[in-house]
């Protein structure tokens, strides 16, 4: 026991539970943007229906419908990442691999956010309504995805060994 009455493990549990938070809300910030950028390639889709009137009403009310609908499917997966990462972090604390499991988490959300910025970015260029400057923010997620990677494959040897 610690001079406060908590142990070790208690302290360790306070800190799974507070990167618990922190990695499930990047995962509401992951699935808005994700769904966000969605939409947005599937407008950028329909750009070739303005000619025609009925072509574009079918688009604009499948656009709707998905823009809608999709949060409630982010609803419905984020209490599955909800309740898989709460348990995933309790038992890192079991096996004393928390950050090991935190960083394996980031990774996963900056890869999904790359993958899915740089589509939308590739369609975006395609279609020709941005320029070469808006290549920054997946570039940035891809930093992100290799900086975490390379933080996850340091800890997860310190915690091996």
């Amino acid at each position: 026991m610690d001079d406060d009455g908590l142990s070790t493990s208690g302290w360790s549990y306070v800190v799974a539970y507070a990167l618990w938070a922190v990695s499930v809300t990047a995962s509401v910030l992951v699935g808005l943007l994700v769904q966000s950028a969605l939409v947005q390639m599937a407008t950028i889709a329909a750009l070739d229906t303005a000619g025609d009137p009925g072509a574009a009403l079918d688009a604009s009310l499948r656009i709707r419908f998905g823009d809608v609908w999709s949060y409630m499917l982010i609803g419905l997966i984020l209490v599955a990442v909800v309740v898989f990462v709460e348990h995933w972090y309790r038992t890192g604390v079991e096996t004393g691999r928390v950050l090991v499991c935190f960083l394996h988490v980031t990774v996963f959300q900056f890869a999904i956010l790359f993958v899915v910025h740089s589509v939308y970015f590739a369609m975006a260029r395609a279609a020709e309504i941005n320029d070469w400057s808006a290549i920054y923010i997946p570039c940035a997620e891809l930093a992100g995805v290799l900086l975490c990677a390379f933080a996850y494959g340091r800890a997860r040897q310190r915690a091996k060994g």
